[in-house]
């Protein structure tokens, strides 16, 4: 009983190698000892060895079957290895268990969003907040699906939610902004921004939406030092090189945006938006041929890219009519 104690004040402390290491001595000498089996699958998860943390689990079900922890505990396992029919599974064996297991209700509801299965997930969603009004993850989760759904609105008040439950949920913030942007208010998008930016300095995405809106507003230098900073922590941000580009197109430095662009298509060839925008810059330099060019490959990689196609259709005409001429 000592050794557990020590093992598990380890764990609270945050010594996770040396509680690992404790529960490891304490599995190998009492091979039935569940409770001990699932704090090793835990602290192997923690840190990062699943096909030890997985052992451990399935090690749990032998010995009490019933353990609806050890098949949610497996279920993760398998959901963070991106095996998500077999975390399907699991949760839906812990949830056989524990129909009131909130935590498994809103991590399959997660496997159903990856899926694509809306409807599915966000029953799952409003079921974990049914049994735990307070549980930000689960809100923020059934924004995002509903989101997905373009009902902003109804997304706005599951971030709210999420904020309300954990005031430090910089993601929520984020996507609060994004659904604030959404509905054109783009000074309450920025506000939420930063506030996302203050809890997690180095949330890429938050940077790039944080200079969308200020582009939206015409706020073109801070546009630029939101996408700067996104590349900072992002080197490989294919839509901030693509984003940059655009302020420089507004800041008449051609130069400056080609580059941006070629770089969007460099790490992303499939780019249609920058092939576009990249067109853009040579017509506006009259480089008519190179344009079209531009263009025909934003056409390969997005067929229905409407400007694209109108500026093709219009140069074209023009190369004509300048040839019959």
């Amino acid at each position: 009983l000592a050794r557990k104690q020590q093992a598990l004040a380890l764990f609270r402390a945050g010594q996770l190698a040396q509680s690992q290491a404790l529960y490891q001595e304490i599995c190998a000498a009492e091979a039935d000892d569940a409770d001990s089996w699932l704090m090793l699958g835990v602290l192997n998860s923690s840190l990062g060895e699943m096909e030890q943390a997985k052992t451990c689990f399935q090690n749990v079900i032998q010995i009490r079957p019933d353990d609806a922890r050890a098949y949610y505990n497996l279920a993760a396992a398998f959901q963070l290895q991106g095996q998500l029919e077999n975390a399907t599974t699991f949760y839906r064996e812990a949830l056989r268990i524990q129909p009131e297991l909130a935590e498994a209700q809103n991590a399959l509801g997660a496997v159903e969003l990856a899926r694509d299965q809306l409807e599915e997930a966000m029953s799952h969603f409003r079921t974990a907040i049914r049994i735990k009004p307070a549980f930000a993850e689960a809100h923020f989760n059934l924004g995002t699906a509903l989101y997905q759904q373009d009902n902003v609105a109804e997304a706005e008040k599951c971030y709210r939610a999420a904020l309300a439950a954990n005031p430090k949920y910089a993601e929520a913030y984020h996507n609060l902004g994004l659904a604030l942007s959404a509905q054109e208010r783009a000074e309450e998008a920025v506000t939420n921004y930063q506030a996302a930016l203050r809890l997690k300095p180095n949330l890429a995405e938050a940077c790039l939406n944080l200079g969308l809106a200020w582009y939206g507003l015409g706020q073109l230098d801070e546009a630029a030092a939101h996408y700067q900073r996104a590349l900072k922590i992002r080197p490989d941000y294919a839509e901030a090189h693509n984003n940059l580009g655009l302020v420089h197109a507004e800041q008449n430095r051609p130069a400056l945006a080609m580059a941006s662009y070629r770089e969007a298509l460099r790490l992303r060839p499939d780019y249609a938006e920058a092939h576009n925008n990249l067109g853009s810059i040579h017509d506006d330099l009259n480089e008519l041929d190179e344009a079209i060019a531009c263009y025909r490959n934003a056409l390969r990689c997005k067929p229905g890219l409407e400007a694209a196609h109108r500026r093709i259709l219009f140069l074209m005409t023009l190369l004509k009519e300048i040839c019959d001429w």
